[in-house]
């Protein structure tokens, strides 16, 4: 019998030096606060009895990680934000951990998406802008030629934070914005030719 798939996802972040694999990590505020509050330190236990940390770029998940019955979050994303202290490359003219941030959430994102997650709720990871912008370009895909019928569920994206917290939604909106023109770039390059006539360009630039 197939199990449901998931139908709540969660996004955390975790520090860690990648050049060492015997790191054993330490997750950010909101991923700390879920592994107490919520898996009585099983989720870090378990991440650690899975091997190295992740590393930038990469996402580790979790199943059924809450002890109850039915958890509200029926599947967990780790993911590797490197060390603590990466800021501006000035040879790269790359912040580092902002890059850290989007590629890894990007990865979590896609990888719950393609298990047909309903709802993803990302934490900040530390900067709630670049953690929007890499959900919302990790779940994109081009499906303007596909029938309806047969498209691909796109899962909702929202921001995890507590009622009581201070959370930066103006951030996490300014994240999606800048994901959604990136987004519309990469329609547009994979539009076929035939189709995206210079006056149909033109029209999508205008709107």
């Amino acid at each position: 019998m197939c199990a449901d798939p998931p139908s709540r996802g969660l996004v955390v972040g975790v520090f860690a030096d990648e050049t060492d694999r015997n790191d054993a990590g330490v997750l950010t505020a909101a991923g700390w606060r879920y592994n107490v509050q919520k898996t009585a330190g099983r989720l870090l236990e378990v991440l650690r009895m899975s091997g190295p940390m992740p590393k930038r770029g990469e996402a580790r998940l979790f199943f059924a990680i809450e002890p109850e019955r039915i958890p509200y979050y029926s599947v967990v994303a780790v993911v590797g934000l490197g060390k603590e202290c990466l800021g501006y490359n000035p040879y790269e003219v790359l912040d580092e951990q902002k890059e850290a941030i989007r590629r890894s959430v990007a990865a979590a994102c896609r990888i719950l998406a393609e298990l047909d997650t309903d709802r993803i709720e990302v934490e900040n990871c530390g900067h709630a802008e670049s953690a929007a912008e890499g959900a919302a370009l990790g779940i994109w895909l081009y499906q303007e030629l596909r029938n309806p019928q047969n498209r691909i569920p796109v899962p909702s994206l929202d921001l995890y934070a507590r009622k009581d917290e201070v959370c930066d939604l103006e951030g996490w909106r300014i994240g999606l914005q800048k994901a959604a023109a990136q987004n519309l770039t990469r329609q547009l390059q994979e539009m076929p030719s035939n189709l995206l006539t210079p006056t149909a360009f033109a029209q999508n630039v205008v709107e």
